[in-house]
């Protein structure tokens, strides 16, 4: 299964299938467009079992904190 989705006139390739680091720099161009900065991806999976990539991002406001989580899972989740 990988098949597209629009959102708000953009192509989105499907996630469906995404390996976690294909995922994890998903989610950190999403951060990216909506203006979060000092965004890091890191591998984690030789130090933890609960994931492979931690994504952290920094953003100037408790507000637009929030809205990058919002995105990110938004876009994530729709794809």
């Amino acid at each position: 299964m990988n098949e597209n989705i629009e959102v708000a006139g953009a192509e989105l390739p499907s996630l469906a299938d995404a390996s976690a680091k294909e995922l994890a720099d998903a989610i950190a161009e999403v951060l990216d467009s909506k203006k979060g900065f000092d965004i890091r991806v890191i591998p984690v999976a030789d130090k933890t079992v609960i994931a492979e990539y931690f994504v952290i991002c920094s953003g100037n406001t408790s507000t637009q904190i929030k809205a990058l989580v919002d995105e990110a899972e938004y876009r994530t989740g729709l794809r």
